[in-house]
């Protein structure tokens, strides 16, 4: 009989170690949206370039890891659809069914958008609280995703300035110490 619960408790664990759930990588949630915008108040959804990848976290978790889980773009249609992203429902190798302690972040790159580097767009995001990772039997429903630092928030995208906005920057310098050089 011992054998049998250790060899039980065995079989678990190893089908633990593969487990897998799914997430909704989406930021409209049943509890409410998380708005996505350019610096200059627009949604990026007319940019199709612009793309959302979901990573999971660090053990702080704020910080990607690994490689990206999938990735997501824009909504495309007229007024606040522009700020929301397409729904992508992504299985997590390795996260269990209803795991809401895991941590994950969305980071946004393409476009005009600023190069990725730490911190630059980027989103922690956790599960909703309550809520499952999906997979299981029977199937449970994809956990939904919501920023660390909660719902109701506009996040903004960083953007790289045109070279000719640079441009037009060093030749504004240049005239005016040659104008000053001059005098």
């Amino acid at each position: 009989m011992k054998k049998l619960l250790v060899t039980l408790a065995a079989v678990l664990v190893s089908a633990s170690a593969f487990a897998q759930g799914t997430v909704a990588f989406v930021n409209r949630t049943s509890q409410g949206d998380w708005r996505i915008a350019l610096p200059d108040g627009t949604g990026p959804g007319g940019n199709p370039a612009i793309v959302a990848d979901l990573f999971l976290a660090d053990a702080s978790g704020t910080a990607p890891t690994g490689t990206s889980l999938g990735q997501t773009t824009f909504r495309t249609s007229p007024a606040a659809a522009q700020f929301f992203l397409t729904e992508n429902d992504i299985t997590v190798q390795g996260v269990a069914p209803a795991n809401t302690t895991a941590k994950f972040v969305a980071v946004f790159t393409g476009g005009n958008l600023a190069p990725h580097k730490a911190g630059v767009n980027e989103i922690p995001l956790q599960f909703l609280a309550g809520s499952a990772a999906g997979g299981g039997t029977p199937p449970l429903p994809p956990g939904e995703l919501v920023p660390v630092s909660g719902l109701g928030t506009t996040f903004n995208l960083q953007v790289v300035p045109e070279p000719s906005t640079i441009a037009l920057g060093v030749l504004g310098a240049a005239a005016l110490l040659l104008r000053r050089r001059k005098s």
